[in-house]
């Protein structure tokens, strides 16, 4: 190995005075490139500025006199732009749109420094440690055991530079320093693509990408996207036959509406699938936005298909895969699956669980499938409700018990 530069600043876990053992194996790091492109979100720069308007009004900084003045001073600068010609207009315009960008960007950009700063993902053990923060620090202690539900996600942004972020879900867990639960999600906010493999491989070591048998959806669920996109085409539509100015426009329109909805609709179509490995229950979606849930069998605590009246009339369902980890944001579900597939899959994952949690540890399945049972992350048993949804068997007081509802949000 390269010997360490002396000039370079010292790791965190080193300024705080502990051994290399104590620091455990180095995992992932994020660059300063990483961060910069994590940064290219404008709806966050967006946000701060939301907030900066809302704090001035609040403090009256934004006064009457003030904004009186601002806007006279805008429309004299307007005008002389305007008496200059049509391509010096055009210049100031583009000039104040580009301005506008690069400020949103920049307010994006550096509150993600700030908070990700040296962010770090180190193992020790069966436990993982997350460091981050530029002026405060915020370190996080994740038990291997205690891990429900990883979600792999490429936003666009991430996705140009061959990047993830990765993201668990636990029944439990130990933090360090003022709102330390923010970092608790984040196992890491970014990675290259052709390293989520190994990453998840240190909480499932027989997971594997490749060769897995993906299943998609139906020509009847196709159909069915079609005409929800149609549908939604059609309401976006009405403001536009309604106005007057706009009307000789509306069949033009809708059939604009119509095919740009229809795209996305064969986009999702297209990207929708699950699949089953000996260890996990894996679901993609998303277009712009693309995931990937990754829920270990031995995890599972309820096992749902729901078929509302559109569903039913054609003869479909919704799986839905919960562990005492999944959130709201991000949930291992499967929609317009066929009934006979859902049910089929509902009785094969809760059989699963069931020999995950009762069968002896596999020497290289998961560290520990059998964590302690006074544990917050332990999974209780399952047992088949009745229609199509497994249920944690009730047991207050024993120690299989669900996990505390703090483990559930």
């Amino acid at each position: 190995d390269a010997p360490a530069d002396p000039g370079a600043p010292p790791a965190p876990a080193q300024r705080a005075g502990l051994s290399a053992d104590d620091q455990g194996e180095e995992l992932v790091r994020v660059t300063p490139f990483e961060l910069v492109v994590l940064g290219l979100n404008p709806w966050r720069g967006l946000a701060i500025l939301g907030v900066g308007f809302a704090l001035a009004q609040q403090f009256d900084l934004l006064d009457a006199g003030v904004v009186g003045r601002a806007w006279d001073f805008l429309t004299l600068a307007a005008d002389e732009v305007q008496e200059r010609g049509f391509w010096h207009a055009l210049l100031v315009e583009v000039a104040v749109v580009f301005a506008f960008i690069t400020l949103v960007l920049a307010l994006s950009i550096g509150s993600v420094y700030l908070a990700l700063y040296g962010f770090s993902l180190r193992r020790r053990g069966d436990e993982f440690v997350t460091e981050c923060g530029l002026f405060t620090r915020h370190a996080t202690t994740i038990k291997q055991q205690r891990v429900q539900f990883l979600s792999v996600q490429r936003p666009l942004f991430l996705r140009l530079f061959e990047r993830s972020l990765v993201m668990v879900r636990t029944a439990g867990g130990q933090a360090t320093g003022d709102n330390a639960g923010n970092t608790r999600k984040w196992l890491t906010p970014a990675i290259l693509q052709e390293r989520v493999e190994e990453l998840v491989r240190a909480f499932l070591p027989r997971f594997a990408l490749r060769g897995v048998e993906w299943h998609g959806l139906t020509r009847r669920a196709w159909l069915r996207m079609m005409v929800r996109a149609a549908m939604v085409a059609a309401v976006l539509h009405v403001p536009l036959v309604i106005w007057a100015p706009t009307r000789p426009l509306a069949p033009y329109s809708y059939i604009g509406l119509a095919l740009a909805f229809g795209l996305l609709a064969h986009l999702q179509h297209r990207r929708i699938a699950w699949a089953r490995t000996p260890d996990a229950f894996l679901v993609r979606d998303g277009v712009v936005h693309q995931r990937l849930a990754i829920v270990p069998l031995h995890r599972i605590q309820s096992v749902t298909a729901v078929a509302n009246p559109f569903d039913r009339r054609h003869k479909m369902k919704r799986l839905a895969v919960d562990t005492a980890g999944s959130g709201l944001t991000h949930r291992a579900e499967v929609p317009y699956l066929q009934a006979e597939v859902a049910d089929a899959l509902v009785r094969d994952l809760c059989a699963a669980a069931e020999a995950a949690l009762q069968g002896p540890p596999s020497p290289n399945g998961p560290a520990s499938s059998e964590p302690d049972s006074s544990g917050p992350g332990r999974a209780a048993p399952l047992r088949q409700a009745a229609g199509s949804s497994t249920e944690p068997a009730a047991n207050s007081g024993s120690p299989s018990a669900p996990a505390p509802p703090e483990a559930r949000e």
